[in-house]
């Protein structure tokens, strides 16, 4: 994903932190690839059921490696990613209908595996999509993100097959969920050249775009004053997302279409930019969805306000969307309140 360089080239400050967010969610990981006490507990067969959408931290991870040159964490991310594609997690054929975690398609089955789909997709081409780096020594990382291909589409497959793919995209009224879906089904389009990922790519990106409010806010569903909801977290979350399924359509034959993704990314990106304030605060009056202001909250999580994970999005829509020197001001600014708080206040004070 070529914006990653060029993200990492135009700022290494932003290097740092990503870096930095990747070695912190690294301890998550067991060495098995296990994440968290709920699947460390199904996988020990004291719980029935697993929450998939716990291992796509890995791809946090991965970046960071990536980020900060450090080939054991790029180790560990892939861990996680490749725990979700065991068979006896995902099932012998792929097909996520085995051990399904959840029975409500709306609310959580399909939420969990776009999660994980997207993650899985961006973390292979994050590691394959540079091969000259992965020459040596550092091969088997290579090879082994290479082989994940196979179960991704796989699982890509079946989701659609199952009329899930449909349902979730008529169904689902949050911006911030149905993105998943979209970058998961491009990113399999990218690994295999299937265009029947992308269509599904393209009309769930277009169910989004209803969505999106006259001001710019990508839509949530409805709140109980009956007009379409906004949230600054989930914004951020799904401004990443966007930006990552921007860069992953083909270099021709989509001049259209990109054109019109961008100008809606960006109508996104200015209302959130719209909400920061000069001390790098985030004015979330009238979030539906997650708490007012306030300090952050540690975690890889969109609920509260991930200041750092607010401060990596931005810059890496700023260099994707050619706005760096315009919004690196904002961006440090974002950071240094941050700075101010436990969790990452041992991050060195941007230089560059």
């Amino acid at each position: 994903m070529q914006h990653l360089n060029n993200l990492f080239q135009t700022s290494p400050r932003v290097a740092g932190w990503i870096a930095f967010a990747g070695s912190e969610r690294a301890g998550r990981i067991a060495d098995d690839g296990v994440v968290g006490s709920n699947n460390a507990a199904w996988q020990a067969g004291a719980r029935p059921d697993y929450y998939i959408e716990a291992q796509r931290i890995g791809y946090q991870v991965v970046l960071g490696g990536l980020a900060g040159g450090d080939l054991a964490l790029v180790d560990r991310g892939l861990r996680a990613i490749e725990w979700g594609y065991r068979p006896d997690v995902m099932g012998p054929a792929f097909d996520w209908s085995f051990n399904r975690d959840f029975g409500s398609i709306l609310a959580h089955a399909a939420h969990p595996r776009t999660m994980f789909g997207a993650a899985s997709v961006e973390t292979v081409l994050a590691i394959v999509g540079d091969p000259s780096t992965w020459f040596g020594p550092n091969a088997a990382i290579y090879d082994r993100a290479y082989a994940l291909r196979s179960a991704i589409e796989q699982s890509a497959t079946a989701y659609i097959a199952s009329g899930d793919a449909v349902v979730f995209r008529a169904g689902c009224a949050n911006s911030s969920q149905l993105v998943f879906q979209a970058t998961w089904m491009q990113g399999t389009y990218v690994l295999t050249g299937d265009a029947t990922f992308r269509v599904e790519a393209k009309e769930t990106i277009r169910a989004m775009m209803a969505l999106q409010r006259p001001d710019g806010a990508f839509g949530e569903k409805i709140g109980p004053d009956g007009q379409r909801g906004f949230d600054t977290s989930y914004c951020v979350q799904t401004l990443r997302e966007l930006v990552a399924y921007e860069e992953m359509l083909p270099g021709s034959g989509e001049g259209s279409w990109r054109t019109q993704v961008r100008d809606y990314i960006t109508k996104g990106a200015n209302w959130l930019l719209g909400r920061i304030r000069p001390d790098g605060s985030i004015d979330t009056t009238g979030n539906s969805r997650t708490a007012a202001d306030g300090a952050p909250q540690e975690g890889s999580f969109a609920k509260g306000w991930e200041i750092d994970q607010t401060a990596i999005t931005l810059a890496q829509y700023a260099v994707a969307f050619g706005r760096w020197e315009e919004l690196a001001p904002v961006i440090t600014a974002v950071q240094y309140r941050g700075q101010e708080y436990d969790h990452i206040g041992d991050i060195a004070s941007p230089t560059v």
